[in-house]
């Protein structure tokens, strides 16, 4: 999951955005989920704790700096109240967004994204996307910023094979095939 995080309600304020999405076999990035709203900490902080409920991500990829920094902890200590624990994984900035979206650019060039287009969040989502030029301070890059996020989170990580998809019932199967 890429995580956008602001902390202000105010109507014209950015907003926090959390785009859900995982890699296949194939190495497609599938966008599941969106969520977005002018939270204050305590209720992004809430869900977080929804999305890690409903889709369990492995790694929640959050963007290293002020705001990470001063809300880690409390959101380190929810998860020990709550006996639910979220693998957070701090990822450098950039602050140039051209630059910083380059890696979704790639992906998108190449075909290499997908999209749930059913969802109730995914026309505004487009439209975004669509919108988002990098070069001009835009009003609504949220959406944006999380999903690079995603995206950059997954090239630092180490490629996927299939057997990284196969559940314990599977992997024996695979391992004690006669």
């Amino acid at each position: 999951m890429g995580c956008d995080f602001a902390v202000s309600k105010k109507d014209k304020a950015n907003k926090t955005s959390f785009t859900i999405g995982g890699k296949c076999s194939e190495n497609f990035i599938h966008v599941v989920d969106q969520r977005t709203g002018r939270w204050d900490t305590l209720e992004w902080i809430n869900e977080m704790f929804a999305i890690q409920k409903r889709w369990n991500p492995a790694v929640f990829f959050v963007e290293d700096g002020v705001i990470w920094k001063s809300v880690s902890p409390t959101l380190y200590r929810e998860m020990q109240v709550r006996d639910r624990w979220i693998n957070c994984q701090p990822v450098l900035p950039t602050r140039d967004k051209a630059t910083r979206g380059r890696p979704l650019q790639k992906h998108m060039r190449a075909g290499g994204m997908k999209f749930d287009k059913e969802g109730s969040w995914y026309p505004a989502y487009e439209n975004e996307l669509l919108r988002f030029t990098g070069y001009n301070e835009s009003a609504a890059d949220d959406q944006f910023d999380s999903t690079a996020l995603l995206v950059k989170g997954f090239e630092t990580m180490a490629e996927l094979a299939e057997e990284d998809f196969l559940d314990e019932e599977q992997e024996w199967l695979q391992n004690n095939d006669p």
